[in-house]
Formats: structure tokens, C-alpha cells, sequence
């Protein structure tokens, strides 16, 4: 888990009525971009699995983002964390991904989903992945959200 007090992480939530399996088993699901609009293309070494590599190719305002990630942590109904290596300048990013899930009542899950960007340029390259993160989460967290609440 990144640090919560980053100057460059942005949040995203939602509150969908379906218990948190529901939630989680539709987050994970093997073809993601059948369901989730910010998903163009997905493929993965072996699902959400902690240590999977993913390619995804998120939907965006500005076009499709391409990010090769790694899923660092994987725990049922709870929580999913990916990792991205990205260059600026030749000089290491890293973009952290998290979607946490928690059942407050019987059938009501709160998603928090969450973006962190790390690296020496942080400062300069925020503006616009600020705006790029901000439309995928709320993109992925409504498609979450119309696709549960649909059945």
C-alpha cells in the first residue's frame, strides 16, 4: 500500500448496493472490458492474481492509455493493488492503482478506488495525470456500479 499522504494521490468512491463478493468477483473477472467502459483491451499472465502482469489500455478524453502492470497484492472481497513502471526523462515513475472494498451493510459495498503517482517529476507530470487518473477511476468505479446494480 502507497503512502496516503501523497501530495499526488487522488481518490475516487463509491457506494454500490451489492454484497462486496459480488463487487469483488466483478473487478476480477477474467474479461474486464466486456463490462468496465474505462477498459479498452486487457490482458493478463494470469488474472488479478498477486503477481500477475497486466496490459491495459484505459479509456480516456485524451485517448487510450496504455499501462503495463504488475498486481502486487491480491486479497479477496478486501483489496487489489497494481504497480506500473513508467519514464519521464529517463528517470523511473511509479504509478500505484488500489481498489478497496467494505462491506458496511448487509448487502451495501463502499469502493475507494485510488491513484498515487511517485517519482522525481512528480510535481510537473500531476497536472495531467491528475485529469487522465480522475476520468478512468470515475469511468471504472461507474461502470462497477451500473453493472452490479443492473441484476
Amino acid at each position: 500500500m502507497t503512502a496516503s499522504n501523497s501530495p499526488f494521490t487522488l481518490r475516487k468512491e463509491a457506494t454500490i448496493q451489492t454484497p462486496s463478493q459480488a463487487a469483488w468477483d466483478l473487478l476480477i473477472s477474467p474479461n474486464p472490458s466486456s463490462w468496465n467502459h474505462a477498459i479498452g483491451h486487457f490482458e493478463s499472465t494470469f488474472g488479478f492474481h498477486t503477481g500477475s502482469r497486466l496490459d491495459l489500455e484505459l479509456q480516456s478524453l485524451k485517448g487510450p492509455w496504455l499501462i503495463k502492470a504488475e498486481v502486487t497484492d491480491a486479497q479477496p472481497m478486501r483489496y487489489l493493488a497494481l504497480h506500473n513502471v513508467m519514464y519521464h526523462w529517463c528517470v523511473r515513475h511509479h504509478e500505484f492503482w488500489q481498489f478497496e472494498l467494505s462491506e458496511n451493510q448487509k448487502g451495501i459495498t463502499h469502493v475507494m478506488a485510488t491513484y498515487t503517482l511517485e517519482g522525481l517529476f512528480a510535481p510537473r507530470l500531476w497536472p495531467r495525470k491528475h485529469m487522465l487518473a480522475s476520468q478512468v477511476l470515475e469511468l471504472w468505479l461507474e461502470s462497477l456500479k451500473h453493472q452490479l446494480e443492473k441484476f
